[in-house]
């Protein structure tokens, strides 16, 4: 099955933005390539200037802070596997103090390295860090690839502080869900959110033979599915079959 996630809210918008950011700077950096390590310093300022324009460190601690009230209401509840119950809690517990220790916003550390900020300055303009305009730059990327991946885990390490957090939030939430079966009838449909408690994250489950994507719109009350066809130039057409898909509200 091939996954699909729609974020519900401004907050998952921003959660689901990092974690592509983070991922993509981890799979950079593992490369022995010095273009993939460019790539991967500019994977890193988009990612500092993401976290200075939000407040992921806070909503991840209101997050935690939720789920350990709600969570630390089941002890004792005999339907609970305690032993579990308690893991759970004790990394609630590590991710909201690594978070609440952090000063200031992650990656704020950044700012203070030089050559990174020569690298920052340089790296939007065309061409911009060329070894004539960056000479200190052209002689990183000459440096072993093991200097350089060992520098990168460095400057990615200023984000550890957000990376576990943000994945530990993004897996309880998306294990949330329950899954319904759905059918689009001629590649579209509309569903209703349940009400009550509102829904954070749309996933969408479909075979992975099936060659077209969703397009989804939704407001706090509805979800529209529009499953499009990806023609040979990457245009996207209505897709006029049925879609059987699996389709869960994640809270």
């Amino acid at each position: 099955m091939h996954a699909f996630e729609f974020p519900l809210n401004e907050k998952f918008r921003s959660y689901l933005r990092a974690d592509e950011l983070l991922q993509r700077l981890a799979t950079l950096g593992q490369s022995d390539n010095a273009l993939s390590h460019h790539f991967a310093l500019q994977t890193l300022f988009e990612l500092q200037e993401m976290l200075n324009r939000s407040d992921i460190k806070g909503e991840l601690i209101r997050d935690l802070e939720r789920n350990r009230t709600s969570l630390t209401a089941l002890r004792n509840n005999q339907r609970i596997e305690q032993t579990k119950l308690e893991e759970v809690l004790s990394e609630v517990n590590a991710c909201y103090e690594r978070l609440t220790t952090l000063g200031g916003k992650p990656g704020q550390g950044l700012n203070d390295i030089d050559w990174l900020s020569a690298v920052r300055g340089r790296i939007g303009i065309p061409a911009g860090t060329c070894g004539f305009d960056l000479p200190a730059y052209q002689f990183w990327q000459k440096q072993p690839p093991h200097q350089r991946q060992a520098d990168l885990q460095t400057l990615r390490s200023h984000f550890d502080a957000i990376q576990r957090p943000l994945a530990f939030v993004l897996n309880l939430v998306r294990q949330s869900g329950e899954s319904v079966s759905v059918i689009a009838e001629n590649g579209s449909v509309q569903y209703a959110i349940p009400s009550g408690r509102p829904a954070q994250l749309l996933r969408l489950a479909v075979a992975t033979d099936l060659e077209c994507v969703p397009e989804i719109s939704a407001n706090r009350l509805n979800i529209a599915i529009r499953w499009m066809d990806v023609s040979n130039e990457y245009r996207l057409t209505p897709h006029k079959s049925n879609v059987s898909f699996q389709l869960s509200l994640c809270h």
